[in-house]
């Protein structure tokens, strides 16, 4: 499963370092009020399943409450209420579980290519 290590400055005083799934971080920024807030640092792939996005919606609302002017959560403000929500959540795990999938895929060689060293950009092919 991946994850987003990202830098949440809550304050000019406070800056908290965090590995969160990368769909999370839209909850983050709603959280903590501006896009800018929120930096992603570096990603990486943990084993383990990814979950199902109603469940994960729940995990969401739970983790970070709901806005106290509005009483609406979070993670409602980020993706949407109800379906809409679960559905732009279950597209966002769907596309990460993708991305994950094509980086961890060997590139392949086309057998023309095989055995040949390749050439820098710009060098002589008289040197090689």
């Amino acid at each position: 499963m991946r994850y987003a290590k990202v830098k949440v400055r809550r304050d000019v005083n406070t800056v908290y370092c965090r590995e969160v799934p990368v769909w999370e971080i839209p909850v983050l920024e709603v959280v903590f009020e501006d896009p800018a807030n929120v930096e992603e640092v570096s990603a990486r792939t943990y084993d383990g399943d990814y979950p199902e996005a109603g469940a994960e919606f729940s995990r969401l609302v739970k983790k970070y409450g709901a806005d106290p002017e509005s009483g609406i959560p979070y993670a409602a403000i980020a993706y949407g209420n109800g379906r809409l929500g679960i559905g732009k959540l279950a597209t966002l795990i769907a596309e990460t579980r993708e991305r994950e999938a094509q980086e961890s895929k060997p590139v392949k060689e086309s057998a023309g290519q095989r055995g040949r060293p390749r050439r820098a950009a710009g060098t002589d092919a008289m040197l090689g």
